[in-house]
């Protein structure tokens, strides 16, 4: 599967540059990008409550605090990577809904371990908005399945074609509902 970080930032030069690589070299390339250049950057990888990849909300405000320019956008696209919040009545939200209670909440407990039960409703995409202010991070609701991800080559771009999970838009730690489909403001 093709996994990795995709995005536009600009140069040193002043001109706008798409970008492409693999998710294992998101922090070093992420890092020679000037601060304040990112405009947009989408992670694409496995999402758990709390995490995308290996990566939570400290780890991601660590790498992109700097990087992102005012009122960019961060998008977090993997399973689970939005909280639960708002989307319990549109059925591919509330499938992913009760998915995560189960996987998440239930499987935990009943395997003994509470502390991992009580992960189950973090919200990677709105703690990483509080933590980067004034950029617009998205996250996804339940389970996604990109149809990109039938492809296992680097010609995807890194960009998902298609996501089976509703869309949550955070700014500021805030869910900005008129933003869900991330029909942002240019």
């Amino acid at each position: 599967m093709a996994f990795g970080i995709s995005g536009v930032f600009f140069n040193e030069d002043g001109k706008q540059q798409e970008f492409g690589y693999p998710y294992s070299e998101r922090k070093t390339r992420i890092a020679a990008m000037p601060n304040n250049s990112i405009k947009l950057i989408r992670i694409y990888q496995h999402g758990a409550p709390g995490y995308i990849g290996e990566d939570d909300a400290n780890a991601l405000a660590q790498m992109l605090k700097d990087k992102m320019q005012k009122h960019g956008q961060i998008q977090l696209l993997g399973c689970s990577t939005a909280g639960v919040e708002g989307h319990a009545w549109n059925p591919v939200g509330g499938i992913g809904l009760l998915t995560r209670m189960i996987m998440y909440h239930g499987v935990m407990k009943m395997m003994g371990l509470p502390e991992a039960a009580k992960k189950w409703s973090d919200n990677v995409a709105g703690d990483t908005s509080r933590l980067i202010p004034n950029v617009y991070v998205m996250g996804l609701s339940g389970i996604s399945f990109p149809l990109s991800r039938i492809h296992d080559s680097l010609e995807t771009g890194f960009k998902p074609s298609a996501l089976m999970a509703d869309r949550f838009v955070y700014m500021n730690g805030k869910l900005l509902s008129e933003y869900n489909n991330f029909n942002l403001p240019k």
